[in-house]
């Protein structure tokens, strides 16, 4: 067996020069696991948000269109269920997901990070979501979608 002190530097100069390339790949992979991880876990509580987003962007991109609201999938009641079903799904899904992330990674704090990430995009896709909402309705919806206890 070889002592490794004894090794010739040109021998090992070609693996020291691989490394940096290396562990850039390393890198970029885990960071591309990580926001995969991310947006699944986000999505599953966003879609019909984003969902709904995409028909008002489509309504109002009409020609001539008819008021917002007349639609029955934009009505007070349906952004009212809607609004319902994503806090649900705050509850059950995000739940469902943060459990998964525990039990395939072994270190809290790791688990802590993603979920951080996770719920901060859930902030900005909901913050997008009443947004449009209060540049659309009036009344009690405002209110039910500006509530703090959605998030």
């Amino acid at each position: 067996m070889t002592d490794v002190k004894h090794v010739s530097p040109l021998l090992i100069e070609p693996f020291r020069s691989g490394l940096p390339k290396f562990t850039q790949s390393i890198d970029h992979e885990l960071k591309r696991a990580c926001e995969d991880v991310i947006s699944s876990c986000a999505d599953t509580v966003c879609k019909p948000l984003r969902f709904w987003l995409e028909r008002v962007a489509q309504h109002n991109a009409l020609p001539q269109k008819p008021s917002l609201t007349s639609q029955s999938w934009a009505s007070d009641v349906a952004v009212s269920a809607l609004v319902a079903g994503f806090r649900e799904a705050c509850l059950r899904d995000l739940r469902s997901s943060v459990s998964r992330l525990k039990l395939y990674l072994e270190e809290d704090r790791t688990v802590a990070v993603l979920v951080k990430h996770i719920q901060e995009r859930i902030v900005d896709e909901y913050a997008e979501f009443r947004r449009v909402v209060w540049s659309e309705y009036e009344g009690p919806v405002r209110s039910e979608v500006d509530n703090e206890g959605v998030l």
